[in-house]
């Protein structure tokens, strides 16, 4: 009858959605519908992690349950700190960075399929007697580099390269910039602006900074209204343009951008984190916000603090702080591009913890991977076949 056929059809309907549900959290929405079309899953899961200790990247293979299986380890320059990848996962950047010397560099690598890397040498920064590169960013469209370097009040700068289309790195030309104590940036998701912390008027803060489309040019010198002040060492945005700035203190400061680049303070929050918050990142549907929170090596073992963000106003709600087992001192935190995994680095337990992200506000452990020495930073990458 029509109303049993009416009834059949409902009960599809839900069993679909259900399937759903659970196949966003397996291997990402976007990956199913490329799956539906096409037959074969188009995308592979990697991430990479920096070790500090080892001056190797290590590649690892992400599974669909948000498991890390270990593929290689590759050699780097001296104390790689930063990993960043293309938006396209073609290409991977190691920043290698020991303190006053005027060989740090940047590690290029090609991204393989089967997620090894392939060397493609490494990029000098020229126009200072000695480096330290302090953060890295790469804009949405993965055509432009920006790094730090803060090592000494003459040599403190910011670089910024274009990125071939073979992932060659080209500094601009008119760069670095002069800057006053850059540490920590990124770009904001339209790639209108590069956001640096560091002392923009003499005094700790952040400031936005509009960026050219077409050639990637920095704009430095700022207006009063693209500058709050923080002691930062850490920065990051969510999809609803707010900003969000960790600090040596253990503090967040959350602001919010409009269009122009202009900034207003939301507020400062505090989930009782034990020192410098070194690593932020907001999940990719803008409901939470997770920092690592590096401790004091040797007295604290860090933790790492969960906020629920207010989509609308930016306001952060402190859930709860989290440490893997048996784990210390996390430099970095990465959110996958389901949002349904966290992956932490511990930089003096030396593995990498995983967790779930639970529909509750809550956070499960479920496992902790053996990392190389002094794991400092992560980068999930999502690859084209």
């Amino acid at each position: 009858s029509y109303r049993r056929l009416v009834m059949k059809i409902r009960k599809l309907f839900i069993y679909c959605l259900t399937v759903l549900f659970f196949i966003s959290c397996e291997s990402g929405f976007e990956d199913m519908m490329d799956e539906a079309k096409t037959g074969i899953r188009s995308y592979r899961h990697y991430a990479y992690v920096a070790n500090r200790g080892a001056n190797t990247v290590s590649a690892y293979s992400m599974g669909t349950d948000g498991s890390l299986t270990w593929i290689s380890d590759h050699a780097t320059g001296t104390t790689p700190r930063f990993v960043k990848g293309t938006p396209n996962g073609k290409y991977l950047y190691v920043a290698n960075s020991t303190n006053n010397t005027a060989s740090n560099t940047i590690s290029v690598y090609a991204i393989n399929a089967d997620g090894t890397l392939t060397g493609l040498g490494s990029q000098s920064l020229t126009g200072g007697t000695s480096t330290l590169i302090y953060g890295m960013a790469i804009n949405p469209a993965g055509t432009y580099l920006y790094a730090t370097n803060n090592v000494g009040s003459e040599e403190y700068k910011l670089y910024a390269f274009s990125i071939g289309s073979n992932g060659a790195l080209t500094q601009l030309s008119g760069t670095p910039y002069a800057m006053t104590a850059p540490t920590a940036l990124t770009v904001d998701p339209s790639g209108s602006f590069l956001l640096v912390t560091g002392f923009p008027s003499g005094t700790y803060g952040f400031a936005s900074y509009p960026i050219s489309g077409s050639t990637g040019v920095v704009t430095t010198v700022y207006a009063g209204y693209n500058e709050l002040y923080a002691n930062g060492n850490s920065i990051t945005m969510d999809e609803n343009s707010h900003v969000y700035v960790g600090m040596t203190s253990g503090a967040l400061r959350a602001c919010s951008m409009n269009a122009s680049g202009a900034l207003t303070e939301i507020n400062t929050y505090s989930l009782g984190s034990e020192s410098s918050i070194n690593s932020l990142a907001a999940s990719p549907d803008g409901q939470y916000l997770f920092s690592a929170n590096t401790g004091v090596v040797g007295t604290t073992v860090g933790n790492i603090s969960h906020y629920k963000i207010n989509s609308a106003t930016g306001e952060l709600t402190g859930l709860s702080n989290y440490l893997g087992t048996g784990c210390s001192n996390p430099t970095s935190v990465a959110v996958d591009s389901t949002g349904c995994y966290l992956y932490v680095t511990n930089t003096v337990s030396n593995n990498i913890t995983i967790f779930t992200i639970n529909d509750n506000d809550t956070l499960s452990e479920i496992e902790n991977v053996t990392a190389g020495t002094n794991p400092y930073s992560i980068a999930l990458i999502k690859r084209g076949q």
